[in-house]
């Protein structure tokens, strides 16, 4: 173990952990769960099927976006050297470094980016520029389990509704980064929240700009709600 995450475990001891594993978590279509085994495993079958490494393959996609400075490290090498720090507060009320670098494991986490480039994700989710519409629409498909359920998650977007309009996005968290990304698809609105700092309420400042932008175009808070902090 290093100070800020797990080194030495790479893609390869992934695969074959997975390759040894005989049996199934849940019966398939009985159950949903968050897998990021399997975006590792995607990134590998992509970049076994193009011959070249995923980081790289991610790379050409979002170039055709213009996405320049959306880099994806395949190890410590490849992390941008203007990267920000992360930090949460100790308990002496001090803040320190706060890092998850376990960058060997591509596919399910750790891409850098910039408030900018995340705007062009949303705006591709609008145009489907890279991909098509086609694909956009599919990862917006919440599969039906067995029971009759339907998890929020489609293919890579969690799907959901804020005050009575539809949203797609995703959260994320390594260390003390946290990120939030919401897009209304009805209303062309979208927000993201890329913060430095472990005790950021990403989620709710997602939602206060959305209360802020669309005003009218939101239904009614609960009473419950109103003049307090939510999520």
């Amino acid at each position: 173990m290093s100070q800020y995450g797990r080194t030495g475990f790479g893609t390869d001891d992934l695969v074959g952990l997975a390759s040894r594993q005989r049996v199934l978590e849940f019966a398939p279509g009985t159950k949903w769960d968050d897998s990021n085994t399997n975006y590792v495993l995607l990134a590998e079958i992509v970049a076994r099927v193009s011959g070249k490494p995923s980081a790289s393959g991610r790379g050409e996609c979002l170039r055709a976006a213009r996405d320049a400075r959306h880099v994806f490290p395949g190890d410590r090498r490849g992390c941008p050297s203007e990267r920000a720090n992360a930090y949460h507060r100790g308990d002496d009320g001090a803040l320190r470094r706060s890092l998850v670098e376990s960058f060997e494991v591509s596919g399910c986490a750790h891409a850098f980016s910039t408030i900018e480039d995340m705007a062009k994700w949303i705006e591709n989710l609008r145009t489907g520029k890279v991909g098509g519409l086609s694909i956009i629409e599919k990862m917006q498909e919440r599969p039906a389990l067995a029971t009759g359920e339907q998890p929020f998650y489609g293919a890579g977007l969690g799907i959901g509704e804020y005050r009575g309009v539809r949203t797609v996005g995703h959260s994320g968290q390594t260390g003390a980064f946290k990120t939030e990304l919401i897009y209304c698809p009805d209303l062309e609105v979208g927000v993201v929240v890329l913060a430095k700092r472990g005790g950021c309420a990403r989620t709710r400042r997602a939602a206060a700009s959305l209360d802020f932008y669309l005003a009218r175009k939101l239904e009614p808070l609960p009473d419950a709600t109103r003049g307090r902090d939510r999520p």
